[in-house]
């Protein structure tokens, strides 16, 4: 895969010092003549006087929108000019300004959100007859605006307060006094006390909505050879599978193609229905209810779709990064038995610039990725821009089949096309698991969770959705799920694991089979790694249960032989899970091992402290700092982990006689 490129937002040179926007300048400059952007070459592409600014150089991802545009705000206002003058300050300011936490530049895409922020405090002035300055200056004016805004723009507002807060009153050229800074902190706090989570989606949904996904890409499969000829052709000939008349812009393109060659395309040209027939297309059409040639753009475009949440489902990827992915994004992992691959894709979420990261995911996310590989070939000597060429959700209306206008031929596919597809109703079954997974909220209260209603899903879901499942399986261990999630810290991975006691959750209605099978299997393999870890460990064990089973090895009274207590492992009697300090007995539910609070175990009864897994877990800590940025969220996280895991073992090699 290749390295994406990268641009700062510092000047290429010295003289642009004085000229130029970028990361840590004067913001006193700021007004008419500062140049806001430069093109690739050097050259001046977007003035501060201007109404439309072009980003394209720090469009780090595909799905990064470069275009930032003030002409919207502009109306018959009477300090509109002024206003508008000051959302544009404003968002300089916040857009080269280091973030708050970690003190890197803001992506672009965060940009694009703050600057719905702007929009709204510029629009909500200019109705009420305010100066903009005024509405932030005046903690009553602003309330007014924060009553009525939604939750997503008060919490943003509270983040650029926060940069606000940070520039010199003089160069801000108003001062925002601490009352409105509280009132907007106060909202967004209540805001997010009362927001809900990503919703888990019911076993029986996201088995369903697997099987729509499936039998569209299956469809596809088994028609790619007639769907790709009949593209080819109708794509060459536009006059191929379309109807007797056109509209007058097609006419006009028409009257470009050299008279000869047109009179030859009109010659070899058939209705739609004939030249679906042509290419054995019929069943299809008929099940997608094709009416035209663009209705065929449309179902590769709803194959894209499925085989995307196939891929947010198999790797847990984000929106961005699912949509980064490119035709070779495929790398074997080794000692896997060829089962299990790595997908490649590019980051920005721990990174404000753009990593190429890898998700580890099992064979079946093979067929989705062989899927859009074949659409991108079809795609690809369509699409202008060379940069989006090899990206495996390039989108359809490159394709001439689409009659899509020239804006959106170069644009990757982010639409979400859930609505293409038979919905799946909310049965009392579902709504009965959804409490099961979160008991405090009040499903039935909430008008979206009604029975009868359709299910509403989001690509996010699936992650919480895995989550969840893996942490009430144990089949994932919760570092494991921290670097498939490629969360900041563990405590969002918990946060996602949120509902995972829900033990009927997913695998069990899904195949029951399975799942016995599974628990079964789990059961004989925890009884496997007793017996190795404790009962003939070769080194002193610590914990109340290590320090017991010390004992009864000693004595010449035992009490049990090993293949008893097996058995009770596996009958559920005793259970173990193995732990970063050794192991835990406990058959019941462990606050503090679900927080991954691991240092408290050693005051733990069903607690056995071995001390070589705790040196292995001290030297996987310190190898996994080595491969972090010193300074970062997630560095800070782990040495603090490191620290807690080191004083465990400096108090038991105290102990040791």
């Amino acid at each position: 895969m290749k390295k994406p490129s990268v641009f700062n937002l510092h000047p290429s040179n010295y003289h642009q010092l004085a000229t130029d926007a970028y990361f840590g300048m004067s913001f006193g400059r700021i007004g008419p003549g500062l140049i806001v952007s430069r093109d690739s070459q050097g050259n001046p592409l977007s003035l501060f006087e201007h109404n439309e600014w072009h980003f394209s150089q720090y469009a780090y991802a595909s799905t990064d929108n470069p275009n930032v545009s003030f002409s919207g705000l502009i109306k018959p206002a009477l300090h509109n000019a002024e206003n508008v003058e000051l959302c544009k300050k404003l968002f300089i300011i916040r857009m080269f300004s280091p973030q708050s936490k970690s003190g890197k530049e803001i992506r672009l895409s965060t940009m694009q959100t703050n600057m719905n922020v702007f929009s709204s405090i510029c629009r909500f002035a200019d109705h009420a007859d305010l100066r903009l300055k005024d509405l932030l200056e005046s903690s009553t004016n602003l309330k007014s605006f924060i009553d009525l805004a939604p939750k997503t723009v008060i919490k943003q507002l509270k983040t650029i307060f926060s940069t606000l807060n940070k520039v010199n009153p003089e160069e801000l050229g108003f001062m925002i006094g601490g009352s409105t800074i509280s009132i907007t902190n106060s909202k967004a706090k209540e805001s997010s006390s009362t927001s809900n989570q990503t919703p888990v989606i019911p076993s029986r949904i996201l088995w369903l909505k697997h099987n729509q996904y499936k039998d569209v890409l299956n469809d596809f499969q088994k028609n790619e050879h007639n769907l790709v000829s009949f593209i080819t052709q109708a794509n060459e000939n536009p006059f191929y599978a379309r109807g007797p008349s056109f509209s007058e812009d097609t006419k006009k393109k028409h009257k470009l193609i050299p008279e000869r060659t047109r009179n030859n395309f009109k010659h070899s040209a058939k209705l739609f229905i004939e030249s679906i027939k042509d290419h054995n297309l019929e069943h299809l059409a008929h099940k997608y209810k094709w009416k035209h040639v663009v209705n065929v753009a449309g179902f590769i475009s709803l194959t894209q779709h499925c085989s995307r949440s196939l891929i947010h489902m198999f790797t847990l990827m984000r929106d961005q990064e699912a949509l980064s992915l490119t035709t070779d994004c495929v790398e074997p992992v080794r000692g896997w038995n060829n089962e299990a691959v790595y997908v490649l894709g590019i980051s920005t979420k721990l990174n404000s610039s753009p990593v190429v990261e890898k998700w580890i995911t099992t064979d079946a996310v093979l067929q989705p990725i062989n899927v859009l590989t074949s659409i991108n070939k079809v795609i690809a000597p369509y699409v202008r821009n060379p940069i989006l060429r090899d990206r495996l959700m390039v989108g359809v209306a490159a394709l001439p089949i689409s009659n899509c206008g020239e804006a959106t031929q170069t644009q990757i596919t982010r639409k979400w096309l859930e609505h293409k597809l038979p919905p799946i109703y909310l049965t009392e079954d579902d709504i009965v698991e959804l409490e099961m997974i979160d008991p405090v909220r009040n499903w039935r209260a909430d008008s979206r969770f009604k029975k009868g209603k359709p299910w509403r899903l989001t690509s996010h879901q699936f992650r919480r959705s895995i989550a969840v499942f893996a942490g009430q399986t144990g089949l994932i261990t919760l570092p494991s799920l921290k670097r498939l999630l490629h969360h900041l810290t563990k405590v969002m991975s918990i946060y996602y694991m949120k509902g995972c006691s829900a033990s009927n959750y997913m695998l069990k209605i899904l195949n029951p089979k399975l799942a016995d099978e599974m628990k079964a299997a789990k059961q004989a393999a925890d009884a496997a790694v007793y017996v190795r870890d404790v009962l003939r460990a070769t080194e002193r064990l610590h914990g109340f249960h290590g320090q017991r089973i010390m004992q009864t090895r000693e004595s010449v009274w035992r009490y049990e032989t090993a293949e008893e207590i097996i058995h009770k492992v596996k009958r559920g009697l005793l259970a173990y899970q193995q732990t970063p300090l050794g192991g835990c007995t406990s058959t019941g539910p462990c606050d503090k091992r679900a927080h991954a609070n691991f240092t408290t175990c050693i005051g733990c009864k069903d607690a056995t402290i071995i001390p070589s897994r705790l040196i292995e877990t001290i030297e996987l800590i310190e190898w996994d700092i080595a491969e972090l940025t010193p300074g970062t969220i997630e560095y800070k996280a782990e040495v603090r982990n490191l620290e807690d895991y080191k004083a465990t073992y400096d108090r038991l090699a105290t102990k040791e006689p």
